[in-house]
């Protein structure tokens, strides 16, 4: 059976956010510290600073409007 993915509020993932964008920590450290992977923390800091809060919503499972 596959692994189960997890998944994360908006203020967790403004957590990691904000420990390697303000508060100096690198991605690795604050992956160790929140106990996720450290390539989610840079995926997370990507989406904030392209879209802000709105970047760090769940997208899984959304689809998209008809237009």
């Amino acid at each position: 059976m596959g692994k189960k993915r997890r998944t994360f509020n908006i203020e967790f993932k403004k957590k990691a956010v904000d420990l390697y964008l303000w508060d100096g920590m690198g991605c690795k450290a604050v992956g160790k510290e929140l106990g996720i992977d450290h390539t989610t923390v840079l995926r997370w800091v990507r989406h904030f600073e392209a879209e802000g809060l709105k970047g760090l919503e769940e997208k899984r499972g959304k689809h998209k409007a008809l237009q």
